[in-house]
């Protein structure tokens, strides 16, 4: 399986793979980010169970090993805040 994008949360790495392609990978992104900046976490729970449940959504690893040796094709960690340093409960 090829991530185009991942998104990580709760010390968990998820793999984004539509099958509408590309575009439609980054917007799902796009959506986490902004339930994050909405602090908005039940709708980040929500989507990554029906992601997973409906296969758009590969939980890859946990955030804490070393995702450089995974040779992902993309990683969204370009953020300068980390998931890992903010408390959600």
């Amino acid at each position: 399986m090829i991530w185009t994008k991942t998104y990580n949360f709760r010390k968990k790495v998820y793999g984004i793979h539509s099958d509408e392609g590309e575009f439609r990978d980054e917007q799902i992104l796009v959506d986490f980010k902004y339930c994050e900046e909405k602090r908005d976490y039940q709708t980040i729970e929500n989507r990554i169970i029906n992601g997973l449940q409906w296969g758009w959504l590969t939980e890859i690893t946990s955030s804490s090993m070393n995702l450089a040796s995974m040779n992902l094709a993309s990683t969204n960690s370009s953020s300068k805040e980390s998931n890992e340093d903010k408390v959600f409960w």
